[in-house]
């Protein structure tokens, strides 16, 4: 949804996008934007952005850990 607005994109791929990053970026920035919604329309998008930074980080962790403690 980034290059090409996701409205155009068949529906498996509108489905598989609201997985990704971009998607919930993008979707905050119509809002502001297109939409012309204030900050407390994009609460639920900034949310969702935390979660999967937060679940990105508990991944890394644990890999950084387990690689770490091979090289000790």
């Amino acid at each position: 949804g980034s290059m090409i607005p996701l409205f155009i994109m068949p529906v498996f791929m509108q489905n598989a996008a609201v997985v990704s990053v971009n998607y919930w970026s993008i979707q905050g920035f119509y809002d502001i934007f297109w939409r012309q919604a204030g900050l407390e329309a994009i609460v639920g998008n900034a949310l969702v952005l935390t979660g999967i930074s937060a679940g990105v980080l508990l991944i890394s962790m644990y890999f950084y850990k387990k690689n770490i403690l091979r090289l000790i």
